[in-house]
This record gives structure tokens, sequence and C-alpha cells, in this order.
């Protein structure tokens, strides 16, 4: 089960690294295999997460740091597992800092997620493809 005595606002955005980032030279240290290009806004998402044999949602507050048409990349204190369908819905934030689609929730599923190996720190990073497509 998640702490949920740890609020998303007390993460600082500085602390996170993105996956995404390139060495100096331009060179990308990892191929970039995406079909579209990614936007690099940093937002307050909750991850709500059906456990349909319980008949529960289990939540998790997360940090956007990319966006695309067809998918993004969070970081998280849950590790999620690849598959599981998620509903990302924007946490005190103004709709207008990121596509709308988020305000109202935008249904997605677990790709991919990985530690990201800082020490004692319990994040991942998740990557999710959106079932449809947002506007960005």
């Amino acid at each position: 089960m998640m702490r949920t005595d740890s609020p998303i606002d007390s993460i600082k955005p500085e602390r996170f690294i993105s996956l995404d980032s390139k060495p100096s030279s331009g060179e990308s240290a990892i191929p970039d295999r995406r079909s579209e290009t990614r936007k690099h806004e940093i937002f307050h998402l909750k991850c709500k997460v059906y456990h349909p044999e319980s008949d529960t949602f289990e939540t998790a507050d997360t940090l956007a740091i990319n966006y695309g048409v067809n998918g993004l990349y969070f970081e998280a204190e849950k590790a999620f597992k690849p598959g599981e369908p998620v509903c990302l819905t924007l946490i005190d934030q103004p709709p207008d800092t990121c596509p709308s689609e988020f305000a109202k929730g935008v249904h997605a599923q677990i790709v991919w997620c990985k530690p990201l190996n800082t020490g004692f720190d319990p994040r991942h990073g998740v990557g999710v493809k959106f079932f449809e497509p947002i506007e960005s």
C-alpha cells in the first residue's frame, strides 16, 4: 500500500531527472524511439489504478515530466506494473498550464516502470501510452 503522509507538494521539481535528457554533445545516450515530439513540462497528476479483484482504486500522486500526443513520462514513489490501466488527472493546478484533457482525466496504460536508482529514494520512472491521443 502506498504512503499517504508524503504530500506531492513537498517534492521539488529540480530533484527529478528526466530519462530523456541528452548529453552536452547533443547526441542521445539512449536512442529515442518515439514517433512524436515531447513537450517538457512539469505538473502534478493524480494517478488512479483500478484493482478488479478487490473492486478498489489505489491512488498515487505523481509528477509529470514530459508528454506527447500518445504518451507521458512521470515519476512516482509507487511502482506500477506494465499493462495496468490508469487514469491521470491534474492536481491543484490551473488547466491552462497543460493540455485540457488532464483536467478531465486521461486514460492510459502503463508501458514500463523502472526504479530511478537514486540511493534510498523510492521513486520510479514510468512511461504510459494513452488509449486515445491527446491534443498537445
